[in-house]
């Protein structure tokens, strides 16, 4: 089995963004996007995870969907490259993570083929953060560009921050347990 690491760089005209995946890593993670909310969520998805991940992101714009696309556009791409020919991998994998009165259940499958159902509550506009529908275009760029499926479903609960952190945990571990070699 190889490293399983990836760098992915994209420039377009209103952003730039680099991301470096360590699928086998210990969680660390050294985030700067300039968007507070997008830093902590990443930070999250590597920490719960156990991926290691690097994201330097910029954008032209004080606030751009742009960049939280493009971010989830590199991460999916860098995932896709550090699982090569996908040989040897669990392939699919479930996890459940709660954030205070939430619970949030994600199942992927890493088949070659995208496709996401995501069922969580809309959350109220959070200070410094996207529009929280913006997650829900995060998951769907990142799924695309990964090449697998992830099912997202919010069992209960509240809105806010909370579910959204619930989210991304949720998230990072199903990956993990469908990115590990058995």
């Amino acid at each position: 089995m190889t490293e399983r690491i990836s760098t992915v760089t994209r420039v377009t005209e209103h952003t730039e963004v680099k991301v470096v995946l360590r699928i086998a890593g210990s969680g660390q993670a050294a985030i700067q996007t300039g968007v507070p909310f997008l830093d902590h969520m990443l930070a999250l998805f590597a920490h719960h995870g156990t991926f290691d991940l690097e994201v330097a992101a910029r954008s032209n714009e004080t606030y751009s969907s742009s960049l939280l696309e493009d971010v989830a556009f590199c991460l999916g791409l860098a995932l896709d490259k550090a699982l090569g020919d996908r040989q040897g991998i669990a392939r699919s994998g479930h996890a459940f993570a709660p954030a205070e009165e939430s619970l949030v259940r994600a199942v992927a499958d890493i088949s070659g083929q995208s496709f996401l159902v995501y069922r969580v509550r809309a959350s109220p506009a959070l200070p410094g953060a996207a529009d929280p529908a913006a997650v829900e275009v995060f998951w769907t760029a990142f799924v695309s560009q990964a090449r697998l499926n992830l099912h997202i479903e919010q069992l209960y609960g509240g809105e806010g921050l909370p579910v959204l952190e619930a989210v991304f945990r949720a998230a990072s571990r199903a990956l993990s347990d469908a990115c590990r070699v058995p």
